[in-house]
């Protein structure tokens, strides 16, 4: 998890060096080749207005992917994003998302955790920091839901398996999620001019996040670790 952290970190680095260089004129020259093609896009996809019917597609879009993985949650967020308005888009995404978390947390809580947890059982730490109770296990899921790319229904399955209290569950992860929505929708809204900082600020911030979350995450593990081998030192004693 280090070095995958650290990977993050250094990717949100290179993007804020291409940031930089949008100050350069050469830069913008083979830009302005493609704005154009994008341009046109954009302006097709504003004519289309809001309508209800593409709202409730989209939620549908989020129910479908709660039981079939056919497309990463963060693409959904950003084509969201791209067709609507920002703040219809941020709507949409948080209920879509706060939906897939509750549906996979009561089918966790009625039906088990299922291969997630069997997997993550085999390892008696990884088991561990999962059922610590108090702070390490709220700050865990806080952690988790930081991560791009973590099973998100796996991660509520697991929780709810464990009868880890409903609100506390769906706060800790709305709140470990919001930084991520908020970078995929407004990445989404300017999707159509992706050297412009207002696309690439929200990446560097979603990099920068995921390499720092995978860093604490690897803390708790420690911490975790370093209290389960305290607490047989006491009982050997």
């Amino acid at each position: 998890m280090n070095a995958a952290g650290l990977a993050l970190l250094i990717s949100a680095a290179a993007v804020s060096v291409v940031v930089y260089l949008l100050r350069y004129d050469q830069l913008w020259l083979w830009y302005k080749a493609y704005q154009e093609k994008l341009l046109e896009a954009e302006q097709f996809i504003q004519s289309l207005g809001v309508s209800w019917k593409f709202v409730l597609a989209m939620l549908a879009v989020f129910f479908v992917r709660t039981f079939v993985p056919f497309l990463a949650v963060s693409a959904i967020c950003v084509f969201t994003g791209a067709v609507l308005p920002s703040f219809w888009a941020m709507a949409v995404n948080f209920l879509g998302i706060i939906m897939m978390m509750t549906i996979k947390y009561f089918e966790g809580k009625r039906f088990g955790s299922g291969n997630a947890w069997k997997m993550i059982s085999r390892n008696e730490r990884a088991r561990r920091i999962i059922e610590n109770s108090g702070k390490v296990n709220k700050a865990l899921l806080f952690a988790l839901r930081l991560i791009p790319g973590f099973p998100l229904g796996s991660v509520s399955r697991i929780y709810g398996s464990l009868k880890f209290p409903y609100w506390q569950f769906i706060l800790l992860s709305a709140a470990g999620f919001a930084p991520k929505l908020l970078s995929y929708t407004f990445m989404g809204t300017n999707v159509f001019d992706p050297l412009s900082k207002a696309f690439l600020v929200p990446l560097v911030i979603v990099l920068t996040i995921s390499g720092v979350s995978l860093l604490c995450v690897n803390l708790i593990w420690l911490l975790v670790e370093k209290s389960v081998s305290s607490s047989k030192k006491n009982k050997d004693n």
